[in-house]
């Protein structure tokens, strides 16, 4: 069952001094790709002759989309969540006086050869009341399988000694790949992701970087890349059927929130679209939810929705992650008002579409994809 995720910073607090590391032997910028489930290594200085990592999975987990990452020395394998709307990379640390339950051991600094602990606390907690606290630390990660590895040392990170909320069971923390300098993204100087996700558990999506993260091909869209502390996309409408609605707004695109939030009126004016085209009668509300039908909802009654953005841009949402399961055998729409709070386009309205991050063009692009087959 799928409830709202991280809807990103409520506030961080970090006594920090911005530390960057490049990987062991690498310039510049790193050009490598995960698989969602495929990944591999490029040398930007060597586009000819760039080795290859292996495979690591991108797994859909309660709302959220892990990958394998290792921490220390020797290196110790966890799933953490990918997250385009969060700065800080952060695992759960030994001694754990509070954490969520999980099915990693909390990482053990004491095992590890290479840890180095700064001595400077951080805390940092979301507007789902979701949180983590603990001490900002150093130490190497690998991406890859057991046949291709890459190894980064002195990454930056938060050893998280106390964290709760709603995390999947399966995560062990959380992989920030928001633009700011102490990202995942930034340390590792990457500058183009992709990513494209399926939640329906029969294969995992795929998450690729540098050369391997070029969207290309017959039906790519692209829109330029707001880049304010998050990522934002420029919103010009929406569409339900035949029917427009038009609008001209500041959409932040992230990966790890799960649901859909528009500004009130926009959002209302979907509901009202979706109600008289979908030839079912509604079934009451169940919690925040504002449009539900019973389960037996058929995807072929459902309009489709197409989202607009600036410079010809148009997402189509895939109908079967456009109504989540809710309580009571409902099945409801997830796409939320904002009631003041940042407009989000979320995970689920990203599902089976190709996404493509140029953070040096200040570019993002979209490709209908089936991500099950990549």
């Amino acid at each position: 069952m799928i409830k709202i995720s991280l809807l990103k910073h409520l506030y961080v607090s970090l006594m920090i001094t911005t530390l960057l590391f490049l990987a062991e032997g690498s310039d510049n910028n790193v050009s490598f790709s995960f698989d969602l489930i495929y990944h591999s290594y490029n040398s930007p200085q060597t586009p000819m002759n760039e080795p290859q990592i292996g495979s690591t999975s991108f797994i859909y987990s309660g709302g959220e989309y892990l990958m394998e990452i290792s921490f220390g020395t020797p290196p110790v394998k966890f799933f953490a969540m990918v997250d385009t709307g969060s700065e800080i990379s952060w695992i759960q640390c030994a001694p754990c006086f509070h954490c969520f339950r999980s099915e990693s051991q909390p990482f053990n600094p004491r095992r590890s050869s290479t840890f180095q602990l700064m001595n400077l606390p951080y805390s940092m907690e979301y507007l789902d009341n979701s949180y983590t606290r603990g001490e900002l630390a150093r130490d190497t990660i690998e991406v890859g399988n057991e046949v291709h590895k890459l190894t980064f040392p002195h990454f930056l990170f938060g050893c998280g000694h106390e964290n709760g909320g709603h995390y999947p069971q399966r995560s062990a923390g959380l992989l920030g790949f928001g633009p700011q300098l102490d990202s995942f993204i930034s340390q590792l100087e990457i500058h183009k992701f992709s990513h494209c996700m399926n939640p329906f558990r029969t294969r995992p999506g795929r998450i690729s970087f540098g050369s391997e993260a070029v969207v290309s091909g017959p039906g790519v869209f692209s829109t330029p890349l707001i880049i304010e502390g998050n990522y934002y996309i420029r919103l010009h409408g929406v569409s339900v059927g035949t029917r427009i609605y038009n609008s001209n707004i500041k959409i932040m695109i992230d990966s790890g929130t799960t649901y859909t939030y528009l500004p009130n009126q926009l959002q209302t004016r979907v509901v009202e679209l979706l109600r008289s085209q979908i030839r079912e009668r509604p079934v009451p509300n169940q919690e925040d939810f504002t449009l539900c039908y019973s389960n037996s909802l058929r995807v072929a009654n459902i309009p489709k929705i197409k989202f607009y953005f600036a410079g010809g841009a148009d997402v189509q949402l895939y109908p079967s992650t456009l109504f989540v399961r809710a309580p009571a055998s409902s099945m409801c729409l997830s796409i939320f008002p904002t009631q003041g709070t940042t407009p989000v386009f979320g995970n689920l309205a990203q599902t089976h579409v190709l996404v493509g991050y140029d953070l040096q063009q200040k570019r993002i692009s979209f490709k209908n994809t089936d991500c099950s087959r990549n």
